[in-house]
């Protein structure tokens, strides 16, 4: 390794030297013996195990994490997601693509979501310049939304709109 490289390095020590050791409130540190790392509250002796044993990886039932997601890309149409280990799912995206819409009109554009929602009972919103009305999304389904659309100045085509879609996955 090169001597301009950097890195980090937290205080350590072994498992016995933890034992009376009561770090600043938020302060991890790494246990050498047993390879884990610790996070302090000002109190504890020890400070909490964070992980590196069996033992120690389980959350409490009151913890919803980040079990899969997916970034936005352009392989991907620019959809990104965010399932927790709940059930529970975030997901957006830009639609990029041609929709004419006719002066004091409705068109409308249906999404295939990237994950499965439970149901259709979810909560769907777009956003849009200014020279569009775009109402809330309807879910006809739970693998899609219909976003409707108006122009209240002339003719115009959609070509780009921000969609959100939060709520229960499979």
């Amino acid at each position: 390794m090169s001597k301009k490289s950097k890195c980090v390095q937290l205080r350590r020590g072994t498992a016995e030297e933890h034992e009376t050791f009561v770090g600043a409130i938020g302060e991890v540190t790494v246990d050498t013996t047993n390879n884990t790392l610790r996070v302090h509250d000002g109190v504890t002796p020890g400070g909490h195990a964070a992980g590196g044993s069996d033992d120690n990886t389980t959350l409490p039932d009151n913890i919803d994490y980040v079990a899969e997601w997916q970034l936005p890309s352009a392989e991907n149409a620019y959809t990104w997601y965010r399932k927790y280990q709940s059930g529970w799912v975030e997901m957006g995206g830009i639609w990029t693509g041609s929709k004419n819409c006719e002066f004091g009109r409705e068109a409308t554009i249906t999404l295939t979501l990237p994950l499965e929602m439970k149901d259709n009972n979810y909560y769907a919103t777009a956003a849009v310049s200014n020279t569009y009305l775009m109402h809330m999304g309807q879910n006809t389904e739970a693998t899609s939304v219909m976003f409707r659309f108006g122009a209240y100045s002339t003719t115009r085509t959609l070509n780009r709109f921000v969609w959100y879609v939060c709520g229960d996955s499979l």
